[in-house]
């Protein structure tokens, strides 16, 4: 981002938390020593300080609050790149290592029986955390960390400890960094629940979890090939709305960030992306095509043919799923290369599948 652009969103983000914590006084000196100290490269710092940072962002995720993640556009980017960054490190100094194949770390959680009940059944399942996670090396500290063991009167809680086990040399996940004694996730990563147990004598649950490599597990939907790929900029945010699901909320803040007078081109095309990608999902095939059209032509302008061919194959999906056969075949076609190169095989082979049977009605 540009430093006026940075700037601006900088600013919103102060005023917001103005706003929010307008009558605590404690939050509010936080807050101005946060404006006056902050830099990008001390994210990670401030996330991991425990105070309105930590609370905010993760409940905006958890919610789906979209004012609090558009506000919270700029400290996301930060930490984002600084996470990949510390990952990137990490596994190359590991990968030079024979050993320390795998990291074991722990995250303890106050969760509704509810909850519970939906981790019991998704045993040997995936499923996705949609926060930015703090985890210890260390299963007590998380265990005291989580609150468990002290008195609380709501019956619908229970005491949960997460044990991640962490296959270091997985390519394709999503960032995870050692920052001293803790770990960061970033939200969205994916877990297989390997088992979930009683443990009687710490009277809490206790759930252990492999992070998967995104490869591993196929997120269907018309977006999900390339979210991990979507530039981490202003435009962000809607997508991880997207991911959650929460269409309605995703669609909002697309609209919203086209309407910024100071949008690069290539924020635009993604913004046109989430929203045929959110339309494609309600079905709204003829909203999807125009979108998606609207995002071939910036990419068309720019020149990008990677980005040309990724919604060439989006256009397609399209019109197949509209019966326009014969117009999906202008689009489909073009793509096989770049996914072959790139070893997508399952679009690849679902490419040759839909062609295959546009090949076939034609034939009847």
């Amino acid at each position: 981002m540009s430093d006026n652009i940075n700037a601006t969103s900088r600013q919103d983000m102060i005023t917001y938390l103005t706003q929010e914590y307008n009558e605590n006084q404690a939050t509010r000196k936080l807050i101005d020593e946060f404006d006056q100290d902050y830099e990008r490269s001390s994210s990670i710092h401030w996330y991991t300080k425990g105070t309105f940072l930590y609370r905010l962002l993760n409940e905006a995720l958890r919610d789906s609050d979209f004012d609090a993640l558009f506000a919270l556009r700029s400290f996301i980017v930060d930490l984002y790149k600084q996470i990949l960054l510390e990952h990137e490190q990490f596994r190359n100094n590991n990968l030079t290592s024979r050993y320390n194949f795998s990291l074991n770390v722990y995250r303890g959680q106050a969760i509704s029986r509810e909850e519970l009940s939906i981790l019991l059944q998704k045993q040997g399942d995936y499923f996705s955390m949609q926060s930015f996670l703090s985890t210890s090396t260390n299963s007590e500290v998380a265990h005291v960390y989580s609150g468990a063991g002290t008195a609380h009167t709501d019956l619908n809680k229970v005491w949960i400890l997460y044990e991640f086990k962490i296959d270091t040399h997985l390519n394709n996940t999503k960032p995870y960094a050692r920052i001293s004694h803790l770990s960061q996730y970033q939200d969205g990563a994916v877990f297989r629940i390997d088992s979930i147990r009683l443990d009687d004598v710490n009277q809490r649950w206790h759930a252990l979890l492999s992070l998967c490599d995104d490869e591993r597990f196929d997120l269907y939907g018309i977006m999900q090939q390339y979210a991990a790929e979507i530039i981490v900029d202003r435009v962000s945010p809607g997508f991880l709305l997207y991911q959650q699901g929460d269409y309605a909320k995703a669609r909002e803040y697309f609209q919203k960030i086209l309407n910024i007078t100071s949008l690069e081109d290539r924020e635009k095309a993604h913004c046109y992306r989430g929203l045929g990608a959110v339309a494609a999902e309600e079905n709204n095939y003829d909203e999807a095509y125009k979108n998606f059209t609207e995002e071939y032509d910036i990419w068309h302008k720019l020149d990008d043919e990677v980005n040309r061919l990724e919604v060439c194959k989006n256009i397609g999906d399209i019109l197949f799923y509209m019966g326009k056969f014969k117009e999906a075949l202008e689009y489909l076609p073009t793509t096989f290369a770049y996914f072959k190169l790139k070893d997508y095989e399952m679009e690849y082979a679902r490419i040759c599948g839909m062609i295959g049977h546009i090949m076939d009605v034609n034939e009847q």
